[in-house]
Parts: C-alpha cells; sequence; structure tokens
C-alpha cells in the first residue's frame, strides 16, 4: 500500500513538473500531458534505421554447437554479426519534434544550434559505453549544462526554450549519435537512439533544464 501510495506521489509530482515546464516553454495544458504521455508510452517503440557491422574483434567467428546423431558437434561461423540501430519514439523522435517546433516558432536558431552544440560536447566528454548496459551519462549533467548556457546566450523569456532544446537534443546528439562508433564493440544485436538509459538523460534533461532556466 505504501509504495502504490509513493508510486502515486511521484507521478503526481512528475506531471506537474511537466506541466509547469512545457506551460513555461508555451505549450499548453493539454499539449503538455499530450507529449509526457507520447514520450512514455513511446518509449517501448523503437524505429529501426540502421544496420552496422559489428567490429571484428567483438563480432569473431560464432560458435555454434549442432547435436547430429546423438552428437554434438561444434561449428564456427565467420560471418560477421550486425546490429540494428533503431530510434526511440518517446526518447527521441517525441522530443526532436517539440524542440525543432520551438526553435520554428520562436525563430532562436541560431542560439539553439549553439547550445545544442555546447550539451553535446560535454555530454560527449562524459559519455561512457558500458558493455551489456549502453551509454551511460550523469542524469544532472546535460540538464545543468542546458540551463546555463541558455542563461548565458539569451533573456529570461527566451533561456527556457532554448534550455529544453539544449537538453534534449544535445543528449541525443552527445550520448547517443556521437557514440555509433562504440556501439559496433558492443555485444547487442540491437541497440536504440534516445531509448534505455538515454530515454531518462532525455527527458528528464529537457524538463529539469526549462526549470532551472525559469528559475533565475
Amino acid at each position: 500500500m505504501l509504495a502504490l501510495v509513493l508510486g502515486l506521489a511521484v507521478a503526481a509530482v512528475v506531471v506537474h513538473a511537466t506541466n509547469v515546464a512545457f506551460s513555461v516553454v508555451g505549450l499548453s495544458p493539454a499539449w503538455a500531458i499530450a507529449v509526457l504521455a507520447g514520450s512514455l508510452l513511446g518509449s517501448a517503440v523503437n524505429v529501426p534505421v540502421l544496420s552496422l557491422v559489428a567490429e571484428p574483434e567483438d563480432a569473431g567467428p560464432g560458435r555454434v554447437e549442432v547435436v547430429r546423431g546423438g552428437m554434438v558437434w561444434t561449428l564456427w561461423l565467420d560471418r560477421p554479426r550486425r546490429i540494428t540501430v533503431a530510434v526511440n519514439v518517446g526518447g527521441a523522435i517525441i522530443p526532436s519534434a517539440v524542440s525543432v517546433y520551438l526553435l520554428v516558432r520562436t525563430g532562436l536558431w541560431w542560439a539553439g544550434l549553439f547550445v545544442v552544440a555546447l550539451v553535446a560536447l560535454v555530454v560527449h566528454r562524459y559519455a561512457t559505453p558500458v558493455r551489456r548496459v549502453g551509454i551511460v551519462v550523469p542524469m544532472i549533467l546535460p540538464a545543468l549544462t542546458a540551463a546555463a548556457a541558455a542563461l548565458a546566450v539569451a533573456g529570461r523569456a527566451d533561456a527556457p526554450v532554448l534550455a529544453y532544446v539544449g537538453g534534449t537534443l544535445g543528449t541525443l546528439v552527445g550520448a547517443d549519435l556521437t557514440n555509433l562508433a562504440a556501439v559496433r564493440r558492443m555485444p547487442a544485436s540491437r541497440v536504440s537512439i534516445g531509448g534505455g538509459g538515454t530515454f531518462d538523460g532525455v527527458f528528464v534533461s529537457g524538463v529539469l533544464a526549462v526549470l532551472l532556466a525559469a528559475l533565475r
């Protein structure tokens, strides 16, 4: 019972924080709920977009054991292992679409590009590829960087928009896109841009960056 109450309380806080963050950047409460619901539901949907060949030393010849006539035969396959790269709907497509919409509405293209590039550089510097886990990034780092960069290049009115754009797109670029080479060395058959641990980083970074920028 206590766990249920705590879970509902956390959910209420997340929904409220998301509503506040999106209202700050100019989205209505209905759109805020739609984006939140779409992100959460879309986090389970991955769209395949690319197929990579694993690096030879990691792919190696595959070992397959076949039972024939009561005996076990070991076969070695030289075919390289392939890795499917997918894009997560909730962690990449929806945040990117919201970011592009905000940039189109405000016209902050150059400032947005600067903030995204800065966040991407910082995130890439501290992103760590972990075998069987994915790309790991300190969750608070993208949000702090995005909020600081947005406040440095824009006024109070525009900073929340730039913070959201930088927190989401910067995390996607710095954590996932710039680490595709590292993905080829991971023992996985599928990886997701904006999925897994990155989903939390992208979603939390976007919302938290807006709130931090609005506190100035």
